[in-house]
């Protein structure tokens, strides 16, 4: 019927995601329940289920050609491009669904500047073979996914602790130039890393962004608890602040005084 009639059908994802759970596929029923409620969250909601059904599309494609999607674990540490480098622990997120934990490591190599990411899965528990502190520094070998923007890595033995270094300075300008560079390369690959040394966490009817000198504003995605505690941290100064894009919005992982190193002075969901 369209993208029209679901805005007069409240539970319409419902039966569709019941289905779903029927047929042993969890992870796309809560991809459906997550859309509950968005027809009355604003006037730009079918966009949102629009982008939502292609990422559907792009799952139900993927199963189709599943022989000649990317090389699993073993074939990337066997024949992956590999970087040796001191890499910089900028941040870590984690997500839960249906008992089943997902991290995300975001790293930063001291002298080549390449991003990385670490992504690992553990059913049950936060229960991962290799531990990253963020702020930290680690001399370790990756091998990478191959791709039009490698980025998923996977590190190829234990990481050894290195003395920390400064976070980098990054302008917003400047990250969202390299943020488009990156998406234009490859516009499916999400969330994508983001690194801002120039904003103050403000609030506005009831919602967070970040705000920089010159006035640009980038909205963030972060609980009302995490947002107090990440302004007061910052006590109003400009903050380097890394996390995550999801095409809409930006996720603080973590936040640092710009040039500062070691521990930062705010986590997400923790006092550091």
């Amino acid at each position: 019927h369209g993208l029209g009639q679901l805005s007069g059908t409240p539970a319409w994802q419902e039966e569709a995601a019941a289905r779903m759970v029927d047929a042993q596929l969890p992870g796309i029923a809560a991809r459906l329940r997550n859309l509950q409620g968005v027809t009355s969250s604003g006037e730009d909601w079918p966009g949102v289920v629009l982008a939502q059904f292609g990422q559907l599309q792009l799952l139900i494609d993927a199963f189709r050609h599943l022989d000649a999607l990317s090389p699993d674990k073993d074939e990337v540490l066997a024949t992956g491009e590999r970087l040796s480098d001191l890499w910089l622990v900028l941040g870590v997120g984690y997500a839960e669904e249906n008992r089943l934990w997902r991290r995300r490591v975001w790293l930063r190599g001291q002298n080549s500047g390449r991003t990385a990411l670490l992504l690992d899965f553990s059913h049950g528990g936060k229960h991962f073979e290799q531990s990253f502190v963020v702020g930290s520094l680690a001399d370790m070998t990756l091998a990478f996914y191959p791709g039009a923007v490698p980025l998923r890595a996977i590190a190829t033995g234990d990481p050894v602790r290195a003395k920390t270094a400064p976070i980098p300075t990054v302008s917003l300008h400047e990250a969202l130039e390299g943020m488009a560079k990156a998406i234009a390369a490859q516009p499916w690959q999400w969330p994508l890393p983001l690194m801002v040394s120039d904003g103050v966490p403000c609030r506005s009817d009831d919602s967070w962004f970040l705000q920089t000198d010159a006035g640009d504003r980038l909205p963030l995605s972060i609980t009302d608890n995490d947002g107090w505690e990440l302004l007061t941290q910052g006590g109003g100064r400009p903050l380097s602040v890394c996390g995550e894009w999801d095409g809409a919005r930006f996720q603080p992982l973590s936040a640092w005084e710009p040039g500062t190193s070691g521990s930062p002075l705010w986590r997400e969901g923790a006092r550091p």
